[in-house]
């Protein structure tokens, strides 16, 4: 009997399918709690100098207990580098705040002084924090000139210049502020709202697209437009909540005890959900853009009201507790971020890794410059 041949769609080879290799955090809160006060306690008889020591535990343990296709990570930061990085902070509060004694106009200059270093110690910070972090004994790897992150950066620098030359208003002043100068006051507010979304998006970019792990490049594709989209509706929600909040208040403080008791919360449940809608929408978009070497690629499923609810019942918990649970909340959010992630590779995942560290092998890490700082506070 004649048969039809096969069509072209069959006769094709299928599609490889996806493998999803899901995260998971296997840290404990009371094991971490451990951790934490000790690092707490050394930091405080020190002044702080331990504080970069801390550092580094802290992230090792939560390196350490994150998974992936059943490896971990590793982070192997010297707490010189960042104690480096607090020094270099301190210090540029020390001047900047002493010198708002002598004169405002003198502040604002070392503050547009220290802006223009800025894209130089985030370079050098991003890139100690990647060369110090692997998976599979392969590290991490960061390189971005000063025009790549003065590019990404350069509206706060506009911002810090448009505040050293708006006109300053001294408190004797008896006259009223013309209408010129009015706008002018309100200037740097606005260029800050509309600059953030822009920041925010563009130091993502930065940060991934001139990232990779051993020889394989990652990709980000979202564009800048998609945060804006996503700090407007953030901008939805709080006008909304402050709106309900306000009348939650004026409803409340009119009830006995009880009404004034409940105002704390209603602070806290705002907070909570503007803070979990933005973290889950921006972290869902930086993942889901994310990509190594076109080859493995990141989902990520945060749901914006389960991270809020999180957000809520830890700054509750806190608060009741006076900080002592703030190890036990950490651990709550990191499992969250962990079990909502996933690798997506269409290929074999072990070939690809081996393939990534293969030419990373022979040439050496970048480690002990003495200009590596950790800006990351």
């Amino acid at each position: 009997m004649y048969e039809n041949p096969p069509s072209a769609a069959a006769s094709a080879p299928p599609e490889a399918a996806k493998r999803n290799h899901e995260f998971k955090f296997t840290g404990d809160a009371a094991e971490y709690f451990g951790i934490w006060i000790v690092n707490l306690f050394l930091s405080i008889i020190t002044l702080g100098i331990y504080s970069a020591w801390a550092k580094v535990r802290k992230k090792r343990y939560f390196y350490g207990h994150t998974w992936v296709a059943e490896s971990n990570f590793e982070y192997h930061g010297n707490p010189v580098a960042i104690l480096k990085g607090r020094i270099i902070a301190f210090a540029a509060l020390v001047i900047y705040l002493g010198s708002g004694y002598y004169s405002q106009q003198l502040a604002l200059g070392i503050l547009l002084v220290l802006s223009l270093l800025a894209p130089w110690l985030i370079a050098r910070s991003m890139a100690f924090n990647a060369i110090n972090s692997s998976y599979r004994q392969i590290r991490f790897h960061f390189k971005a000139s000063y025009q790549d992150v003065f590019m990404a950066i350069w509206p706060l620098i506009l911002f810090v210049c448009v505040l050293y030359f708006m006109p300053q208003f001294k408190p004797e002043q008896t006259r009223m502020p013309s209408a010129q100068e009015w706008a002018t006051l309100f200037l740097p507010t606005v260029i800050a709202m509309l600059a953030y979304p822009y920041v925010v998006g563009s130091i993502k970019r930065l940060h991934i697209s001139h990232s990779a792990y051993g020889a394989a490049p990652l990709t980000f594709s979202a564009g800048i437009g998609q945060f804006y989209k996503l700090y407007l509706a953030a901008l939805g929600i709080a006008i909304v909540g402050i709106l309900a909040l306000a009348l939650a208040i004026f409803v409340l403080a009119m009830i006995p005890v009880v009404g004034w008791l409940a105002i704390p919360f209603a602070y806290i449940f705002f907070g909570a959900l503007l803070m979990g809608y933005l973290r889950a929408r921006v972290t869902n978009l930086t993942f889901n853009s994310t990509a190594l070497d076109g080859h493995v690629a990141l989902a990520s499923t945060m749901s914006p009201m389960r991270l809020s609810k999180i957000y809520f019942v830890n700054l509750l918990v806190i608060v009741f507790t006076l900080g002592l649970m703030i190890p036990w909340a950490a651990v709550r959010v990191a499992r969250y971020r962990a079990e909502v992630l996933a690798l997506e590779s269409a290929t074999d995942l072990e070939a690809f890794l081996a393939q990534a560290g293969r030419e990373v092998g022979a040439t050496g890490e970048e480690m002990g410059e003495f200009f590596d700082v950790d800006l990351s506070l």
